[in-house]
């Protein structure tokens, strides 16, 4: 069964909390944001998420973030089109990128595409657990509840203006 609503009538955290320990499978759409966010997830675990913002693809992200240069993408971009791979199997392949680097800036690429869901309190959702979409993709395999705490320690941070805990500092209990 499906489920369909908005973030006003269940926050995108708690409908992301239930997905993971519901250890639901199947594509979450999430709409009416600058640009519609895919999820998709086996046993309550992201397997990939992608936006459809040019400045959103894994390519782009990855010369933004530093992890390879333009040129890097460039050549994978070539071998993706005459291979069909993904552009980060690609990015591997040519040895621009290794497999557990590509693997951490996919993980920081689905926190920040649930930045922006936690951010849009009017977006749409939809679930729909007939399956999960099959891509060509290498799998993140990712605890949606781990990317959760991670997104909203960074919003904390974000508002408090600075950690508040200081690299150095001690903990006394």
């Amino acid at each position: 069964m499906g489920l369909t609503g908005t973030f006003k009538s269940m926050p995108a955290a708690d409908l992301l909390q239930w997905l993971s320990l519901s250890r639901k499978s199947g594509t979450l759409v999430i709409e009416n944001l600058p640009h519609k966010i895919t999820f998709s997830l086996k046993d309550g675990g992201v397997l990939w998420s992608s936006s459809d913002g040019p400045n959103s693809f894994m390519g782009e992200f990855l010369v933004r973030e530093g992890f390879i240069k333009k040129s890097d993408l460039a050549s994978a971009l070539q071998l993706q089109a005459s291979t069909g791979i993904s552009t980060g199997k690609a990015l591997v392949a040519l040895g621009a990128l290794g497999a557990q680097t590509l693997s951490d800036a996919m993980r920081l690429k689905a926190q920040a595409e649930i930045h922006q869901t936690l951010s849009s309190p009017g977006a749409t959702f939809e679930f729909l657990d007939e399956g999960i979409v099959s891509k060509e993709l290498v799998p993140l395999d990712a605890n949606v509840v781990t990317l959760l705490l991670n997104v909203m320690r960074q919003i904390d941070e974000e508002t408090r203006g600075s950690s508040w805990l200081d690299e150095g500092d001690d903990i006394v209990c």
